[in-house]
């Protein structure tokens, strides 16, 4: 099977948690941690696994800047 970053989802929610967010996330700090644990760096691609995220349940939108942090982490 080939590569995926989907794969990586529940690594960044654990990052996120090391980094003290256990509920709520702005948006800039789920985009370091995608960075960090996928090495995509465009942002157009970064934007496109947030929306993935949101809609495997792994997140959810607040607002324009802050996404919740499912506790399930998502269905994979």
């Amino acid at each position: 099977m080939p590569w995926s970053p989907i794969k990586k989802f529940p690594g960044v929610l654990e990052r996120l948690r090391l980094w003290g967010y256990e509920k709520e996330v702005p948006i800039s700090e789920l985009k370091k941690a995608l960075m960090i644990e996928t090495g995509i760096i465009k942002a157009e691609t970064l934007g496109r696994y947030i929306r993935v995220m949101e809609e495997l349940g792994y997140i959810q939108r607040k607002n324009d800047r802050i996404v919740l942090i499912n506790n399930a982490s998502g269905g994979m």
